[in-house]
This record gives structure tokens, C-alpha cells and sequence, in this order.
């Protein structure tokens, strides 16, 4: 899910769900991994101890085993998860259906063609406004051998931009295995490791949740889950109105500390002025004020945005969202603002076929009519642009829709096909709504 921030574009990902697996028989991870591989599926497989159900030492990888955990990238629908281990399942002899065990939510920034050193200026503003109570002390590691610089140890908030800057990592837990892991940086590369197009650079703050923090662990417990529960790991606070200006200064530009942390902070007697009282105390600084902004039309929207987007793709007339789409040739836009989708629309559909009724028909199938697909197409500034693609073999006979598997919507054949997509877009409005 996207959303323009005045100079800013913000999203919330998912970067990663891991399951955990079982085989019938004894196999290795890497037999594991050439069956997710054959299916271009973004995945990797670790095997693990039968028992336990823990991943097994580097050293021990290629241990036969029937437990094996699978970490599946950058997925954007349930329906594109249950799709990949259906088409799997069979290959494997999986026994029963995979469980969840952990899961990472991203929010990331981007500033269009934003340096380093800017993009190091904003997650530092993350880190530093959070409301997440860490679970350990902050500190910053980058490779192997360099060590962990916590952030008391720094001199002021220069220092920690210059770190993140020159590719150091934000994180409260040593511990890549603990229950709750917050993590920031700035995302130069993909998950291979390439290097990202300067425009796909962004600030990112980041959730992993496992354990007894995981929200949902069935199959049918993430179809249904909300993403909007998450909320309380993706909060910031702001500097108070009535700051002094010094004070303010003094905050703004040296302070390193996590000014957004959660505690018990001595306020003012009620009393006896010009002295704090003894028993009162607030939940954060009274430097600080909530950022209702970001957190509500940022954070929290996005996070209902990524609830919609993961659910709403189980409808019967809907490929997989990617991305959002506004009519073409200057047409009225379509409703209040853009909606995620890459959106597969059949016109003039044959009755006597069951292609109205398949799930994520393909514009290839022998459909009579008009298939369109809108889609999200990158623009030369790499931002994303929006235009409306159609795979055609008679768009003069656009002729019905047919969003209902028991009723047709029909169009004059003079309306253009933006009526089309109208009608699509005010189906999808009634799902989304739906599953709110």
C-alpha cells in the first residue's frame, strides 16, 4: 500500500512470512528449495530439527530431515501465498498445511531521488520518534567483524546519521530469534543483495514478529488478519508546540537519544510551581507530542490499505493488486483517491463458458471479448506512474461487463472503455468495504 506524504512517498510491506513445513518422507533443503525454485517462487528453505522444530547450524544444512522452514519474500496477497504451497504441496507430500512462524512488516519512506545522507536524515527521525519500547539497548552493526556500536556510545544525532549513512543497521535485538525485533536503515539494495536504482532507495523502519508475538499462525488466521492491528509498532512523536526555543534546538539537532520511548516521566505539581510532582508521572516526554499526522494518515492507513489489499484479492473477478490505477484521457477520477490493484476486467464475456467464474482469469484465455488489465507502470522518474494496459482482440464490441457470476452490466457500445473500468473500480469499492 502507497501513499503520497506531501514530498514524500510512504509504504507498508510485507517483507517476509515464514512457515514452517513437513514433509511425508526425509529430504534435504536444497531438494526442498529446486521445487519452489521451478515455480519462480521467492523463497528459501532452511532444514530443521524434527523435534524441536529449530533451524538447523550452517554446518548441519544439508541434513535430511521431514521439518524444514520456508521464507517467503515480498509476498502481496494471501491468495498469491496459498497459490505457491498448493502448486507445492503435491511435489512435496507436505503433510498437513503450513504454519506460520514469523512475519516482518515494513514501513519504508522514499524522497524521489534522495541521497544517502538524506534518506540517513529521515530514518534517524524514525528511531529517534518511535513510541516501540525496545527490547534491548539500540545499537548499529554492518558486517561481520565490525562490531556493534551502541547508540549511548555515540556522540550526538550527527553521529548516528553518519552511521546510517555509510550503511549501518538500527536494532533493539541482538538476537535475530527474538519474539520482537525492530530494525532501521537505509535500503540501498534488494534482498538479493543487488544494488538498487537511486529512485528505489528509501528510509526503512521495520517489525519482525515470531514466537508468542506472532499474531496468527493457520493458513485461515492470516486470510483473515488485520494488519491494522499492528499499529502500536509503527507510532512517532513530534516536538511540543510550546517547546522553548532552545530547548527545541537543543532536541532537534543534538539529541541522539529515542525521544518517542515509552516510560513513567515526571510532570509538573499541581501544587507547587516550578517543581515536579512526586507521584504523577506521563507515559512520554513532555518534549514530545503525538505526530497524528504520520501515525494516523500515515502509519495507521497504510497498515488498513495493507489489511484491504491482502484480503480483498480473494474475490473471484481479481488478479493479484500491484500498485494502483486512476481512469485514462482525463476521465472524472473514479471515487476518493487511488486504490491498490492490478485489476483484470473481462468485457463482453461468453455466459456459456466458466471463464467469468475462474480465479485470476488470464487476458490469454479464449475469451471473447475485451480483456483490460490497469496496472501500475513505472514513469522515467521511476516514481510510478499510472496507465491502463489492454490485451484486445475486439474492443469495439465491449459490449457488457460482467462483475457478478449471476447478472450482466450493460454497456452502450459508443461508451469508451473507461466506463469499464468505472464499473470495475465501484465493484471493488463494495468488496473492500466488505471486508472492513
Amino acid at each position: 500500500m502507497k501513499l503520497d506524504f506531501g514530498n514524500l512517498r510512504l509504504e507498508m510491506v510485507i517483507d517476509w512470512l515464514q512457515f514452517e513445513i513437513r514433509t511425508v518422507g526425509r529430504t534435504q533443503a536444497k531438494h526442498v528449495s529446486s521445487k519452489f525454485a521451478a515455480m519462480d517462487a521467492p523463497v528459501s528453505v532452511i532444514g530443521c530439527d524434527e523435534s524441536t522444530g529449530a533451524p538447523f547450524p550452517a554446518g548441519l544444512s544439508n541434513t535430511t530431515t521431514t521439518a524444514f522452514r520456508v521464507n517467503l519474500q515480498d509476498p502481496k496477497s494471501f491468495n498469491q501465498v496459498k497459490g505457491i504451497f498448493d502448486k507445492v504441496s503435491p511435489k512435496l507430500a507436505l503433510q498437513g498445511e503450513p504454519k506460520l512462524t514469523g512475519m516482518e512488516v515494513a514501513f519504508d519512506i522514499y524522497s524521489g531521488g534522495a541521497s544517502k545522507h538524506d534518506l540517513a536524515e529521515i530514518v534517524t527521525e524514525l528511531y529517534r520518534f518511535s513510541t516501540v519500547a525496545p527490547g534491548h539497548d539500540w545499537n548499529l552493526y554492518r558486517r561481520k567483524g565490525d562490531g556493534r556500536i551502541y547508540i549511548n556510545a555515540l556522540d550526538n544525532r550527527a553521529a548516528v546519521v553518519r552511521h546510517f549513512q555509510a550503511a549501518w543497521q538500527l536494532t533493539d535485538a541482538n538476537d535475530k530469534t527474538a519474539d520482537v525485533r525492530h530494525h532501521a536503515y537505509v535500503k540501498t539494495t534488494d534482498n538479493n543483495g543487488s544494488g538498487l536504482q537511486q529512485h528505489e532507495w528509501r528510509a526503512r523502519f521495520e517489525t519482525t514478529l515470531q514466537g508468542a508475538a506472532l499474531p496468527c499462525r493457520t493458513m485461515a488466521e492470516l486470510e483473515r488478519f488485520d494488519f491494522a492491528t499492528l499499529r502500536d509498532h509503527f507510532r512517532f512523536r513530534r516536538l511540543a508546540d510550546d517547546l522553548h526555543p532552545a530547548a527545541r534546538y537543543a532536541l532537534a539537532n543534538w539529541s541522539k537519544s529515542q525521544l518517542g520511548k515509552p516510560g513513567a516521566y515526571p510532570i509538573p505539581s499541581r501544587n507547587a510551581p516550578g517543581r515536579l510532582s512526586e507521584g504523577r508521572k506521563a507515559g512520554f516526554r513532555r518534549s514530545t507530542a503525538a505526530d497524528d499526522r504520520l501515525n494516523r494518515r500515515g502509519a495507521l492507513e497504510l497498515l488498513r490499505g495493507l489489511a484491504r489489499h491482502w484480503r480483498s484479492v480473494r474475490n473471484r473477478e481479481l488478479t493479484q493488486f500491484r500498485g494502483s490505477f486512476e481512469v485514462a484521457d482525463g476521465a472524472p477520477p473514479l471515487g476518493d483517491g487511488p486504490v491498490d490493484g492490478d485489476l483484470l476486467l473481462i468485457l463482453n464475456t461468453d455466459p456459456s463458458t466458466d471463464n467469468s467464474k475462474t480465479d485470476g482469469i488470464d487476458p490469454s484465455t479464449d475469451i471473447r471479448g475485451l480483456a483490460v488489465r490497469c496496472t501500475a507502470m513505472p514513469t522515467d522518474d521511476g516514481r510510478g506512474g499510472d496507465e491502463l494496459q489492454s490485451a484486445t482482440r475486439s474492443p469495439e464490441s465491449a459490449a457488457q461487463i460482467w462483475p457478478d457470476h449471476d447478472a450482466n452490466v450493460n454497456a452502450s457500445l459508443a461508451q469508451p472503455m473507461n466506463t469499464a473500468v468505472r464499473a470495475l473500480r465501484e465493484r471493488l469499492d463494495r468488496l473492500m468495504t466488505l471486508d472492513e
